[in-house]
């Protein structure tokens, strides 16, 4: 019994011994199982790490492989370059020596050339220098040095700034001389200058030079023309005083080249003839002014001019710019310049008013002979008159024995002989040169008394028609002269009316309004109140008056 517990307690023991060696075990496992799992993870790194290794030594091995290969391939285009450069420098060695014989060459043809430019600006009697981009004079001519020597300059030339030898330069000249330089312009200026208390007024060139398209330099030429603008001033000054002279002339004074072109023309032209100084400007034939059916005659006096034959004073009617005309006399010579013709130059005198003078004179004078001829004729026709009149006035006495038609008939005939009277009487006022008598004329009065004359000697069919109120319009005028113009309009009517066959439509027809006349009115009529007349037919024919 005793030896059955001793038993199982040896077999407790050593399950129990068992167990810890088991569990001892487990955890010498667990310790070498994570040995073994931290091996193998650093065996797979190191793997990793030589297979990483082995690929990048395997590429650096390519590489290097490939740079032997592309060392290889430059030493040998290394060798084939240095053969060529070595034949292009043993040509070029050649073509170095051919240029520096070529050089020599042109170095001597340079040189020869300079020479050659020395004696040709040394020939200028002007002042000629050459200055580089510095301003310095590098080149000059003999005739610079005198001027120098004239102007008392006493520094050297060549080698010096020319704003350094001219201190009295203006400063725009180094302005001109930069535009030179940097846009190869040609520059002409003309400056004045004091020297040594000397006026001087100098026209500049300054040129530039060229070499393989740069600008290496600058020639300036100088030339002295203070004596050309005195001259030139003088002459200007002549010329205004002979321009004001000529625009204080009542007549128009005028020059013109060969071909008749006006290069002047006074004052009084431009008034005259509307033109102005523009329209001279972009040119004006002397034949312009002149009508065409003068022209032919005025072309033949303008070569016989240019000849040097005498052609007088000639009269043409000229166009003013309105197409106006105008009367006008000219007279002209040749301009000559070294003993040959350079143009016309004459004036021209508007002869208006003489011709209106000349016209008054001959009507006049024809007046004078009417005046004559009316008054014989007006002694006749009062002589036939008084008889006429004598005879109704015996008429007249025995009226008591006549119809009240007849006597109407005689008091129409007396009223026309009246008028006849009236008519002589301005006849005679013509050789005695007096007026008739102006007096308060009622329209309606003298159109009545014209429209029954008219429908007693005309087209009994033509309808007469006075549209007028009795004593509404007076105007103060001469009676028989308003019955004189209303019976020539009336007859000239009829006739027309007759000439294309009269019919039952057809009149003539007199009215009036009266209109007042501000300054927008008719040319010629004051301001003021007027009559205006209105003389119709059925021709449709309207006359205004």
């Amino acid at each position: 019994m005793v030896s059955m517990k001793n038993n199982e307690q040896n077999k407790s023991e050593r399950i129990d011994e068992l167990e810890i060696r088991l569990r001892h075990l487990s955890n010498q496992y667990d310790v070498i199982n994570k040995q073994y799992n931290e091996t193998t993870e650093e065996y797979y790194k190191i793997y990793e790490e030589i297979t990483e290794a082995n690929t990048r030594l395997k590429k650096e091995i390519s590489e290097r492989i490939k740079v032997e290969k592309e060392l290889k391939k430059a030493h040998d285009e290394l060798e084939m370059r240095i053969q060529e450069r070595t034949t292009e420098l043993a040509k070029a060695n050649e073509d170095l020596q051919n240029d520096i014989l070529e050089r020599k060459k042109a170095e001597k043809s340079l040189y020869e050339s300079e020479q050659r430019y020395h004696s040709t600006i040394d020939s200028f009697d002007v002042p000629i220098y050459m200055i580089d981009n510095k301003f310095v004079i590098i080149m000059h001519n003999n005739e610079l040095e005198r001027w120098h020597a004239k102007q008392q300059l006493t520094m050297d030339i060549d080698g010096n700034s020319i704003f350094e030898l001219y201190p009295f330069l203006q400063n725009k000249v180094r302005d001109e001389y930069a535009r030179v330089f940097e846009r190869g312009e040609l520059v002409v200026t003309e400056d004045e200058v004091k020297i040594n208390d000397r006026c001087i007024i100098a026209e500049t060139r300054k040129i530039p030079v060229i070499n393989n398209g740069k600008i290496i330099g600058v020639i300036t030429v100088q030339r002295d023309i203070t004596e050309r603008k005195e001259a030139e001033k003088a002459l200007s000054e002549s010329e205004r005083k002979f321009r004001e002279l000529a625009d204080l002339l009542p007549e128009t004074i005028w020059e013109t080249d060969l071909e008749g072109n006006l290069i002047y023309v006074s004052q009084k032209g431009y008034s005259l003839f509307g033109y102005s100084y523009d329209d001279l400007t972009e040119g004006m034939n002397v034949l312009q002014f002149i009508i065409p059916e003068d022209r032919k005659r005025a072309k033949s006096n303008i070569n016989k001019t240019l000849e040097g034959k005498e052609t007088g004073s000639n009269e043409y009617t000229f166009i003013n710019k309105d197409n106006s005309l105008v009367p006008v006399l000219i007279h002209s010579n040749r301009v000559l310049k070294d003993g040959k013709p350079v143009g016309l130059r004459g004036i021209v005198i508007d002869i208006s008013e003489q011709k209106k003078l000349l016209e008054q004179i001959q009507i006049r004078q024809r007046m004078d002979s009417l005046g004559n001829l009316a008054g014989g004729i007006a002694h006749d026709f009062n002589n036939l008159l008084a008889s006429i009149m004598g005879n109704i006035d015996l008429l007249k006495m025995d009226r008591g024995n006549l119809s009240s038609i007849q006597n109407k008939y005689i008091e129409e005939a007396l009223n026309s002989c009246n008028r006849a009277a009236s008519l002589v009487k301005q006849f005679h006022s013509l050789t005695l040169d007096t007026l008739s008598e102006t007096t308060s004329v009622s329209i309606y009065d003298v159109a009545k008394d014209v429209f029954t004359i008219l429908e007693r000697t005309t087209e009994k069919l033509i309808d007469k028609i006075i549209d007028l109120k009795p004593d509404n319009y007076y105007v103060s005028g001469k009676t028989d002269q308003l019955h004189q113009v209303l019976l020539n309009l009336g007859t000239n009517a009829v006739h027309a009316i007759e000439a294309k066959g009269t019919t039952a439509e057809d009149f003539i027809k007199i009215s009036a309004t009266e209109v007042e006349i501000h300054d927008n009115g008719p040319k010629g009529l004051a301001n003021g109140k007027y009559i205006h007349i209105v003389f119709e037919d059925s021709l449709r024919s309207v006359i205004s008056r």
